[in-house]
């Protein structure tokens, strides 16, 4: 009899640590941004609205060009992680709305991740001016600083 109760909760207990390890490996699904009601976007007619009036309406945007023609962007990325792999993306979208001189929409642009550029990134170092410096120099320079007085 109790070597039956024995092998149930043994059972159970590799049954519980099967379902434990099983979610883990749930994906996890992140949201990050801000992008506006599709349905809100629609109402937005060119040349009708002015920059105060879309920021009341759509709130403010996640980020603005800081020289030439006004641009607002309201950038949204949506990635989904599985345990301890890289993320990955599934859904990005960017709403670019165009100002003129006189803060009035003239033009509506959406792009999605398949417009998307793949940037390399150079490996290269900065060169910086000064002295290098060995951690055996550092430590006496350290303490010729603290006991000279």
């Amino acid at each position: 009899m109790r070597l039956v109760s024995k092998n149930r909760l043994s059972f159970k207990w590799v049954a519980l640590c099967l379902l434990v390890a099983v979610a883990a490996c749930t994906p996890r699904a992140q949201t990050r941004g801000n992008l506006p009601d599709p349905d809100l976007v629609a109402q937005l007619k060119e040349g009708d609205i002015t920059r105060d009036e879309v920021a009341e309406f759509l709130g403010s945007p996640s980020s603005v060009t800081p020289f030439g023609e006004e641009v607002w962007f309201y950038i949204s990325e949506q990635t989904e992680t599985l345990a301890w792999f890289e993320p990955e993306i599934i859904r990005r979208q960017v709403l670019a709305l165009h100002f003129n001189k006189a803060g009035t929409l003239v033009k509506i642009e959406t792009k999605g991740l398949e417009e998307a550029n793949d940037l390399t990134p150079v490996d290269r170092k900065t060169p910086t001016h000064g002295n290098k410096f060995t951690l055996l120099e550092q430590l006496v320079g350290n303490f010729r600083r603290f006991s000279r007085k």
